[in-house]
């Protein structure tokens, strides 16, 4: 691993990524069992097609990746690959597959040089679905047409397929790689005491029945959650400090805020403030097992309220996750970020800000961290997907031009 790397002249401590991770087998990886279904005899012994189940593990997090070894003469172009999330394998006849990928020519591979089909999948993006990945990959017969994505079924994440060069690979097979090794020591440790503190509590059984209980329960009250590499990711990009002060504006069961204080243990505060009670106690077990740990962490705080009852204008970093605010709440948010200091940062899941509370414009302006347009906008995972979160800067009133004409700006 990296030694702990630091964001700048007394940056926050953040727990280092290790080099990308060498795919390699590990005690989960095992030989495919490979059924074909074809022909043994003339062109047809090609292995037409080649069926894979993987299992998906449910509590770890990691990538799994499916190597198919390519055999010499495969007709160049006529390759594919198929994924489904049924109790079945995928065919190209029965169209009952999620994800699909045709092979063109690549002058690399030419023909009598075989690669290697690989298809890499993210079991966090399987929690909802099963526990086992169907994986097909096969050639196409002569005149047969390219698959295509059955039109009752919706795009789905959380699998990519690669073809590469075949080096050393000599057979198919099947590896598993936990997303933990990209951590150092200490991030890993880190890491297990996260997941251990939420591993029996089911953040969105607890919301769905404590809004089963309100007449009419307001769309604010979407619940989703979020992920500790992630939230790493984000956090360095925020540049965080000792100094700083965290706030979660809706914190749910805690998982941001017991995140970011594992993450920059040298944070001044983490607060995390939710409005249903049952979810605010189920944050409170989970903190509880952290302050229970030897694991160093930033000092937290849990209020159960109205974060728009709350003062919250020391903060230096304030996340709301307000992809379902509705617009009078989303108004009232802009309305007290008015109040944050200059230099703070807001992390919302709205592209500008200002349409709803138009004094607001003027308060903020995007954060360039990335190179594609929206520049401040950050692809983050959730439990329900990844979706972005947009970083914005306080600044003193008249320092810029209108937050919300940036941002639009830069979609063009």
């Amino acid at each position: 691993s990296w030694p702990r790397r630091r964001a700048g002249a007394g940056a926050c401590e953040l727990h280092a990524l290790a080099p990308p991770c060498t795919l390699r087998p590990t005690a989960r990886a095992r030989p495919c069992e490979l059924l074909m279904h074809a022909p043994t005899d003339g062109p047809a012994a090609i292995m037409r097609e080649r069926h894979v189940p993987v299992t998906v593990p449910a509590l770890e997090r990691g990538r799994h990746v499916v190597t198919f070894v390519e055999p010499n003469g495969v007709p160049v172009g006529r390759r594919y690959a198929l994924v489904s999330k049924a109790y079945a394998f995928p065919s190209v006849v029965a169209q009952d597959f999620h994800w699909f990928a045709c092979f063109p020519a690549d002058p690399a591979l030419a023909l009598g040089s075989p690669g290697v089909v690989a298809v890499v999948i993210e079991s966090g993006c399987w929690e909802f679905d099963s526990d086992i990945a169907y994986v097909t990959y096969g050639v196409l017969a002569e005149g047969q047409p390219e698959p295509r994505l059955p039109p009752e079924v919706g795009e789905f994440c959380g699998v990519t397929f690669e073809l590469r060069p075949r080096e050393d690979v000599e057979q198919d097979g099947v590896s598993f790689t936990p997303e933990r090794l990209e951590l150092d020591g200490a991030g890993q440790e880190a890491y297990r005491l996260f997941y251990a503190a939420y591993s029996h509590i089911d953040g969105h059984e607890i919301s769905f029945r404590a809004q089963q209980l309100i007449p009419q329960p307001s769309t604010a009250l979407t619940y989703g959650e979020v992920h500790f590499l992630p939230t790493l990711r984000l956090l360095r990009l925020l540049g965080l400090r000792p100094a700083d002060s965290f706030v979660d504006l809706g914190s749910g069961t805690g998982r941001l805020v017991l995140a970011a204080s594992l993450i920059c243990p040298r944070l001044r505060r983490c607060w995390g403030i939710e409005l249903l009670p049952s979810l605010h106690a189920a944050a409170k077990r989970a903190l509880a097992q952290v302050a229970n740990s030897k694991i160093d962490h930033a000092p937290v705080e849990l209020t159960c309220g109205d974060f728009l009852a709350a003062d919250w204008s020391d903060a230096t970093v304030a996340v709301a996750m307000s992809l379902c605010f509705p617009d009078p709440l989303l108004a009232a948010l802009e309305r007290q970020a008015m109040a944050l200091r200059p230099g703070s940062r807001l992390v919302v899941m709205h592209c500008c800000l200002g349409d709803a509370c138009p004094e607001a414009a003027a308060c903020f302006r995007p954060m360039q961290v990335r190179e594609q347009h929206p520049r401040h906008a950050v692809p983050t995972e959730m439990s329900y997907g990844e979706t972005p979160l947009y970083l914005f800067e306080r600044v003193a009133h008249g320092a810029c031009g209108s937050a919300a004409h940036l941002a639009l700006d830069e979609l063009d």
